[in-house]
């Protein structure tokens, strides 16, 4: 944003004024998806959690569907009221007219974007973080990136800037949808779980219930990332600390 930004000046105060009050109606947009992804987020991760995964695929779809049919209502309801929106902003008839042309171009293309909020989102509820965002990093930021430096250094036209967005989503979403139907994401994340609940919990409660720091077996830890537990360092510390000898060869 900040290259972005950075280019945008290079075409005048007018510009610049006309950017900045498109960024006001913009937001509305990006509050409405984001929320979107920080549900989707909650939900997978309580399905996952246990293991209703084929609820957890719905819903997904269903996370889609509805973001769809918002995103699609919402560009109409910016497009309507674009130019009194952006007058509230600037009275500069130049500015609005400069304004009206970036909505115009821009927002019929934020349904290009959703995939990438609702399947990251839905991904990282699963625990699967880092691909997903070595792909927002490469498809949005370093592809934005060579964008403006090569090809609006190539072709210095505003329009040129501003399909840097549409051109990035889409790439970036296509990466998604591949990922999210081949890459195998889901499996991946099931086998961690399954490793936890078959073999970190039951050595985990094994050597608490032997050192008389609990009576029953635990049945959950607390995550932290995709493959360290809170709990780690603290068996670490533990087993460092007590008599193995006296322990069995499990523990």
């Amino acid at each position: 944003d900040i290259i972005i930004q950075a280019s945008v000046n290079g075409f005048g105060t007018d510009v610049m004024a006309a950017y900045t009050a498109y960024g006001k109606v913009d937001g509305m947009y990006w509050m409405v998806i984001n929320a979107f992804g920080v549900a989707i987020t909650t939900f997978v991760g309580q399905n996952f959690g246990a293991r209703l995964y084929d609820r957890m695929k719905k819903s997904i779809n269903v996370c889609l569907g509805i973001s769809a049919a918002v995103t699609i209502a919402l560009s109409a309801v910016l497009l309507a009221i674009a130019k009194p929106m952006l007058g509230l902003f600037s009275d500069d008839a130049q500015v609005i007219e400069i304004g009206l042309s970036i909505v115009y171009l821009i927002v019929p293309t934020y349904i290009t974007y959703l995939f990438i909020e609702i399947l990251s989102g839905a991904m990282r509820g699963a625990g699967d973080s880092l691909i997903p965002t070595i792909m927002t990093l490469t498809g949005v930021c370093l592809l934005r990136v060579f964008w403006v430096t090569v090809v609006v250094s190539a072709h210095h036209e505003l329009k040129v800037l501003l399909m840097s967005y549409p051109i990035t989503w889409i790439v970036t979403s296509g990466m998604f949808m591949v990922y999210y139907l081949r890459g195998r994401w889901l499996k991946r994340c099931i086998a961690l779980q399954n490793a936890v609940l078959e073999e970190y919990l039951p050595f985990l409660s094994s050597v608490l219930i032997e050192d008389r720091m609990t009576k029953t077996p635990i049945r959950a830890v607390l995550r932290k990332g995709k493959s360290h537990y809170v709990c780690d360092e603290r068996l670490k510390r533990r087993l460092q600390a007590v008599d193995l000898t006296r322990k069995s060869p499990r523990a």
